[in-house]
């Protein structure tokens, strides 16, 4: 409910009414009841103001008698109005004009309002984007002229333009008028119109009778707080339901991340190294060319299981844990890219790979993680690019505080293929050249970007593809520390 001051000041208006009238919200509503024109003006010029010098469109509805006396005081306030209006920034209507435009006997028009009145606010640079202001008395004449019921209509005619152009709109209301012989359910409706009603000035000055109509705007001002309160309060216990929703979704997800981990980690792997084992147990004894043959398509297989659950387990960790955590160590990445090189050619004797490296390749990283990357970019590099089966790995670490490794093949990649390179792929179709789940370019990205890295992918028909990614030179050992 809003109470008034001694000096006769609305409280309202002592914090929040400057800021409503400066800052209004984007499809704000404002009604002021005034009952002395320079307090009005105060106000329109205040709204004005502000708005032009946060470069908003302006459009001003008003008596030529109201124009007149703005034209003075926004000039006093530096405002060039005729540069403004050249520009467009600024446009300034007669309000009788505009009235005559769209009332239809004692009606309005809601397609000639707004046509006419959206127009304007469209001709300003309005709609969703731009945050047009406007102060309009046409509600202020149809009231004076007893045409109240209209006046009531306006109104809402002009929140239906608000749910097509974006304006803050001020308008008022002359106490005397409002007050006298008002009917105090269309005050009533006046008042629930607007997102924010603004006493008038001198309350202590007015009569019995108009202080029993003014308070008629406060009651309804009172109810539609009320009932504001009510719909916050009801908007809360929904936010603490979904709270509590959210809180129970994620304990069932960090169940399911322990039960995965357990599951890839322990109960997949034990197995899976056994077989190894007895893969190459077979080999080493040397039963025949096709024992030795099949023990060893048992270990590559093998392999590619090994891989899928590293795979998976980081995919996991990244999708529910926000990110893989990282153990990281002093590393010559030089090093770690020819113990790749050498592993992948062993394990696929017709791959060729060529290894550069320049500068200082040392730094701080997770070496086991970095290994997985540099498999991911190499074995895609090879397994993707064209007939011949090759790649080149260049190492830059010339720079103080970052190293750079480019990973080259030829062939190019479609550009729609290109633009989601790093997303997981699983699902997209047969692989019958891929040696994992479709991760590897995902987990790739995830696992440099842990380390404070970036990831790109650059392809064209002329020079090939390029995925090149960029560490920083030391990152965190833990969480909050730097090595």
């Amino acid at each position: 409910m809003v109470s008034q001051t001694s000096t006769g000041q609305p409280l309202e208006d002592t914090a929040s009414t400057p800021s409503k009238v400066t800052q209004p919200s984007p499809r704000g509503h404002i009604v002021q009841f005034y009952e002395d024109d320079r307090v009005l003006l105060d106000g329109i010029v205040r709204f004005v103001a502000t708005g032009v010098r946060g470069l908003q469109p302006i459009v001003i509805v008003a008596t030529v008698r109201r124009r007149a006396s703005l034209a003075v005081r926004l000039r006093l306030e530096g405002i060039d109005i005729e540069r403004l209006t050249a520009h467009g920034q600024l446009v300034m209507v007669d309000a009788d004009a505009t009235l005559a435009s769209f009332m239809d006997g004692d009606a309005p028009s809601p397609e000639r309002f707004a046509q006419t009145v959206g127009g304007l606010l469209a001709r300003d640079g309005g709609g969703r984007d731009t945050c047009v202001r406007a102060y309009a008395e046409l509600v202020d004449l149809l009231w004076q002229r007893g045409q109240r019921a209209a006046a009531v209509e306006v109104e809402q005619l002009w929140n239906h333009l608000a749910q097509i152009y974006t304006f803050s709109l001020l308008c008022a209301y002359a106490t005397r008028s409002a007050l006298s012989g008002a009917d105090s359910v269309l005050l009533e409706q006046v008042c629930r119109a607007h997102g924010h009603v603004i006493p008038a000035h001198g309350y202590a000055n007015l009569d019995a009778e108009h202080r029993g109509h003014e308070l008629v705007v406060l009651q309804a001002r009172a109810r539609a707080l009320e009932a504001e309160v009510e719909h916050r309060a009801a908007l809360e216990a929904e936010l603490a339901d979904l709270r509590t929703r959210a809180a129970v979704a994620n304990e069932l997800a960090a169940r399911y991340q322990d039960l995965l981990y357990g599951l890839l980690g322990h109960d997949l792997r034990n197995p899976l190294g056994a077989i190894m084992m007895n893969a190459d147990y077979i080999a080493r004894l040397r039963l025949g060319e096709r024992p030795t043959r099949n023990a060893a398509r048992i270990t590559s297989s093998a392999s590619r299981m090994s891989r899928m659950i590293d795979q998976l387990l980081d995919f996991t960790q990244a999708w529910l844990g926000g990110g893989p955590t990282l153990a990281a160590g002093p590393v010559e990445l030089a090093a770690l890219c020819r113990r790749v090189k050498d592993e992948l050619e062993a394990d696929h004797p017709a791959w060729m790979i060529t290894l550069s490296d320049v500068g200082d390749t040392a730094g701080t990283w997770d070496a086991d993680r970095m290994m997985r990357v540099l498999h991911h970019l190499v074995g895609n590099a090879i397994t993707h690019g064209t007939g011949v089966c090759n790649a080149t790995l260049r190492v830059d670490g010339r720079a103080a505080d970052e190293v750079v490794v480019e990973v080259h093949n030829d062939g190019a990649i479609a550009p729609a293929v290109l633009a989601t390179l790093f997303e997981p792929r699983w699902g997209d179709g047969p692989r019958q050249k891929a040696d994992g789940l479709g991760l590897g370019l995902y987990l790739s990205k995830q696992i440099v970007e842990a380390h404070a890295g970036s990831i790109a992918a650059s392809s064209n028909e002329a020079h090939g593809t390029t995925l090149r990614f960029t560490l920083p030179r030391h990152v965190a050992t833990s969480l909050g520390e730097r090595a």
